[in-house]
């Protein structure tokens, strides 16, 4: 008899063995609608925002639209979480927003804490996208003229 698991099953599975199991105390984000991000291996930029927040609505005017057209929101689209939410129950340490959370594999790359301006942002998150594994379109063309 085979058994077949359905991606519910799989993050009910998941959250009950991170409930028991204390695993709170990884980095590992907890199971819950994240969870699906990491069984499918996906790169997401979380974004932690509260109701109210200037800075938040400020990034939202300078930098979302342009992230999300761009090659690093194809890489790791941006997911909006009020700060509280269920899915950000594995995070510890989100004290302030906003806040960008770069998960990769359900697993935190990094984060950026506050906005300070779009030429900011951009600067702080190109080191978390490489340690993420991205390769800008530029690089990669720079690097194949290196091998001809």
């Amino acid at each position: 008899m085979s058994h077949r698991f359905t991606r519910r099953a799989v993050v009910r599975k998941l959250a009950f063995a991170w409930a028991t199991t204390g695993a709170a105390l990884c980095t590992k984000v907890a199971p819950s609608a994240l969870a699906a991000s990491a069984l499918d291996g996906r790169t997401v930029l979380i974004m932690v925002d509260d109701p109210g927040c200037i800075y938040c609505l400020k990034w939202e005017r300078e930098v979302e639209g342009s992230y999300r057209k761009s090659a690093e929101g194809s890489f790791a689209p941006v997911e909006k979480r009020r700060k509280g939410h269920a899915d950000l129950a594995g995070l510890t340490g989100l004290n302030y927003t906003p806040t960008f959370v770069l998960l990769r594999h359900g697993a935190e790359i990094g984060r950026i804490v506050g906005y300070a301006g779009s030429d900011w942002f951009w600067g702080e998150i190109e080191p978390l996208f490489r340690k993420a594994g991205y390769v800008p379109e530029n690089q990669e063309l720079k690097q194949d003229e290196r091998r001809t």
